[in-house]
């Protein structure tokens, strides 16, 4: 069997829908493989690690969480992951220009596509109540929001963007749990519903129980 076809075999073995758990030796011996593999593999790899370290990390669907902006949310739970914003948009298909707008509320999730937005909350396995809740907090602070970037000073008074983004992201929940509730539109409704018909689509039966 030549390296060639022992590197087949191995992505085949990784990226397959019934692959193996990724344990540190099994992603040793993907990246010690004799040939390089193409970017295409490294990230169908990347994916699937992604993939099940947050398996791991929700091994039942979440339906118990706070207060909070959708987007926040998921920042929080990505950081807790030690994952980077490029390692969720490859998972899901997307830039991580995507993530970074959803995390910040830059982009509001009911402007996105409903399908983008049901893989995103199958990767993190959020279960729908989760969501409508999550995404009801997103409403009302997007009735509140202040205008315009924050501008944060670190200690002897120069601004960085580091803690102006801490400043935001601490701005930000605490606007969301104080927001005035409002009772969403229509429109964020029927959003909601088609990201159900997604999820159902995607076979996340377990997101919508």
């Amino acid at each position: 069997m030549s390296d060639e076809d022992i590197l087949e075999l191995l992505e085949d073995t990784l990226c397959s829908e019934n692959a193996p758990p990724l344990t540190d030796s099994v992603v040793d011996a993907f990246l010690a493989a004799p040939v390089e593999a193409s970017q295409a593999s490294v990230d169908r790899m990347r994916a699937r690690f992604v993939e099940r370290l947050l398996a791991d990390l929700h091994q039942e669907p979440v339906k118990g969480v706070e207060d909070q902006p959708f987007g926040r949310w998921i920042e929080a739970e990505r950081r807790r992951a030690l994952l980077t914003e490029g390692d969720i948009a490859n998972a899901i298909g997307k830039e991580p220009l995507y993530v970074e707008h959803l995390e910040t509320g830059a982009t509001y999730p009911w402007n996105l596509n409903p399908g983008d937005i049901a893989k995103l909350i199958r990767l993190f396995r959020i279960h729908i109540s989760a969501v409508a809740q999550l995404i009801s907090c997103s409403f009302n602070l997007s009735r509140t929001r202040l205008a315009g970037d924050v501008i944060g000073r670190a200690h002897g008074g120069h601004a960085t963007k580091e803690r102006g983004d801490s400043v935001k992201r601490a701005l930000d929940l605490y606007m969301a749990k104080n927001a005035k509730k409002q009772e969403p539109s229509g429109e964020l409704t029927a959003w909601l519903a088609e990201v159900r018909d997604r999820l159902k689509d995607q076979g996340a039966v377990d997101l919508l129980d």
